[in-house]
């Protein structure tokens, strides 16, 4: 699932490129490559994951990364039209209302085993995970390219996997470091770079 998510970068460039006449430079093709190198190292480092591979949940989790690179410039042009604070609102609400009835459909049990544990997890999960997350992400989408955003998304099995070593004591091999090393290196050069030519070319 992460060696797929790690493809969202050059995803949302090929995408752009071939379908929304948003032509991708050579940074963007070159970075995003990198990135998805990085989050391959990173499981291939992982050995606890070998051998529970999925070819339906791959599917799926490759499905949900391509809808998400077609949806990012419409919904980028949206956020522009009725900014960022009511693009949030609607996109939180009606998220909720829309998957309450795959929720009823799916959940093994409707029983709720309230305790303060799962209460702080549920406002951790709707604040910070959601709520915060969204806007930060459709703040962030009205002041950069949606190559570059989709670029950025290459951080997050960085992201995650930091976490779990931090919070959850799991360790990483040489080749995964590496991996966190590339994806940090190559999102960090994508989002230099472009002000350098720019001051290159104005000298």
């Amino acid at each position: 699932a992460v060696t797929l998510l790690g493809l969202e970068p050059l995803l949302v460039a090929f995408v752009g490129h071939f379908f929304f006449h948003d032509r991708a430079q050579w940074y963007h093709w070159l970075f995003g490559i990198l990135a998805f190198l990085g989050v391959v190292l990173l499981v291939v480092g992982d050995t606890a994951a070998a051998g529970k591979m999925s070819l339906l949940g791959s599917f799926l989790v490759l499905s949900g990364s391509i809808v998400f690179c077609f949806l990012l410039r419409p919904t980028q042009r949206l956020i522009g039209q009725i900014g960022a604070p009511v693009y949030t609102s609607l996109s939180l609400l009606l998220g909720a209302i829309l998957c309450l009835p795959f929720s009823l459909v799916l959940a093994h049990n409707s029983t709720i085993h309230w305790s303060w544990h799962g209460g702080v997890s549920v406002l951790y999960l709707g604040v910070a995970c959601s709520w915060l997350a969204y806007v930060l992400w459709n703040k962030g989408m009205s002041s950069v390219s949606a190559n570059l955003s989709g670029l950025l998304t290459s951080l997050e099995p960085a992201f995650g996997v930091l976490l779990a070593v931090i919070f959850l004591g799991e360790t990483l091999s040489a080749i995964s470091w590496l991996g966190v090393f590339l994806i940090l290196f190559a999102t960090l050069c994508a989002s230099v770079l472009p002000h350098f030519l720019v001051r290159r070319h104005t000298i």
